[in-house]
């Protein structure tokens, strides 16, 4: 393969990432960022495993379904990933939590590519440097997975951001009830005792939370 060919043959990866984080953001908006996690890390997971079909005489068309597979995971994780991590930080640590998340992405990437790279360095091992690189890549996704099912999305949101959304939306004249403070998350509003949901009107319906 030239190095023509070989951007060609990895557009499918490279096609599916593009389309997978837009994705990966309107789920999210509807589920929540667990859910997304779950499916991208899966996916991704899967794909580098099909790789193991790679080998020296492999037509390219059994390799386009888990290069697919890769880059739709890879890319329908991280958005997601990243709101998680912004979700659960602390008041007032959001761009500490942004940072880390950015930075242990490019330290990951960086000891990943060294490491697996290692492993295809010599012609000679080439196709079963490659198999054990996406073994271990493959386990490393599944692995994360199995921790999202796990941990994300059973923790109480933290006290400090409950209490400080509960107190924007007092600022805007709301009662300042639990159900206020789910304003961010596109949840029903308590406005005057009654709930109200986006742009809509009051319904009649009356606001469960018991104010003091």
């Amino acid at each position: 393969y030239s190095a023509l060919l070989t951007g060609l043959a990895l557009l499918p990866q490279m096609g599916m990432a593009a389309i997978a984080s837009p994705l990966s953001g309107r789920m999210m908006a509807r589920t929540g960022p667990r859910r997304p996690m779950i499916v991208g890390l899966a996916l991704g997971g899967a794909g580098l495993l099909g790789l193991l079909v790679a080998g020296v005489h492999t037509p390219y068309g059994l390799l386009v379904a888990p290069l697919m597979a890769v880059g739709f995971g890879m890319a329908f994780t991280m958005p997601a990933a990243t709101a998680a991590v912004m979700g659960a930080a602390p008041d007032g640590r959001g761009g500490m939590a942004s940072g880390v998340i950015n930075a242990a992405r490019q330290v990951g990437g960086v000891i990943g590519i060294a490491l697996l790279g290692a492993l295809v360095a010599h012609r000679a091992t080439f196709i079963s440097g490659l198999h054990a690189a996406v073994i271990i890549g493959g386990a490393a996704f599944l692995l994360g997975c199995g921790l999202t099912i796990a941990a994300v999305g059973r923790g109480r949101q933290h006290p400090g951001r409950r209490h400080r959304s509960a107190a924007s939306v007092r600022g805007r004249g709301t009662t300042g009830c639990p159900a206020a403070a789910e304003a961010s998350t596109g949840q029903p509003l308590c406005v005057g005792g009654r709930l109200v949901s986006g742009r809509e009107k009051p319904s009649a319906g009356r606001c469960r939370c018991r104010h003091r």
